[in-house]
């Protein structure tokens, strides 16, 4: 299994991406794998809130993550993935984050970059 299968994770808190956020969010997160050596396996994306955790992508990311398919989680701000704190760390660039060789989400206090 490689270790460097990256999945993008997009989201917007809004009901539809009339301004082509979420493609900005991919081309970024796209950029950053390239650069970092990471091979994208896939992607998904989410609009509206991110207070619950079950999303459409989300679920997707989860699902890819549990059968090894992937193993560093890409987003622009831990308040794409959703609350996990009540004032999520706003990141200025992409960040990664993994667990053990799996991905998952990291509380802001344990970001690597």
């Amino acid at each position: 299994m490689e270790h460097n299968n990256a999945w993008i994770y997009c989201r917007i808190d809004a009901p539809e991406d009339t301004h082509g956020i979420l493609k900005g969010q991919y081309e970024q997160l796209e950029r950053y794998a390239e650069q970092m050596g990471f091979a994208v396996v896939d992607s998904s994306q989410d609009l509206g809130s991110g207070t619950s955790f079950d999303r459409p992508g989300l679920l997707a990311v989860q699902e890819a993550a549990k059968a090894g398919d992937c193993q560093v989680l890409l987003v622009t701000s831990v308040s794409r993935i959703g609350g996990f704190h009540p004032h999520p760390q706003r990141l200025r660039r992409p960040h990664l984050f993994t667990d053990g060789g799996r991905a998952s989400a990291a509380a802001p206090s344990t970001l690597k970059p």
